[in-house]
């Protein structure tokens, strides 16, 4: 008799315990959903604004997201430069800060004739054709 109450006991601690564990791991299956969903909503803003900046910059179609960034920050020197250039020949002092931060990426080197050539571009969003916005 006292054997059969001593199992029952067992048997009820065991369920119990087990029963939390259930109840943990459905806390923590809640939270990887939850986290799960808000990692997609990151990663779909971030596509949202890589396509964004896609849509402003020319580049190559098949280059990878890094090498676009790339292409992205040279494009952005370029410009940087070539207001630099605009404000010399006006005679304004330049507006443009010296870039600190990006010191791996130096500007790249054009002439004076390929940046007074320098056509700005962007692809437009409904069409996908470059349009010329000189």
């Amino acid at each position: 008799m006292q054997q059969q109450q001593q199992q029952q006991q067992l048997q009820s601690t065991d369920s119990g315990s087990r029963g939390k564990a259930r109840s943990s791991d459905k806390a923590s299956s809640a939270y990887a959903s939850r986290h799960q969903a808000a990692e997609q909503r990151r990663r779909s803003r971030i596509n949202d604004r890589l396509d964004r900046l896609r849509a402003c910059v020319p580049h190559q179609d098949r280059a990878n997201t890094a090498a676009f960034l790339d292409e992205v920050i040279k494009y952005v020197q370029s410009l940087q430069q070539r207001v630099r250039e605009l404000e010399a020949a006006v005679g304004v002092p330049s507006t443009i800060p010296e870039a600190k931060a990006h010191e791996a990426y130096p500007a790249p080197s054009t002439s004076a004739a390929e940046t007074a050539f320098l056509r700005i571009e962007r692809r437009s969003v409904e069409t996908g054709k470059l349009a010329e916005l000189v």
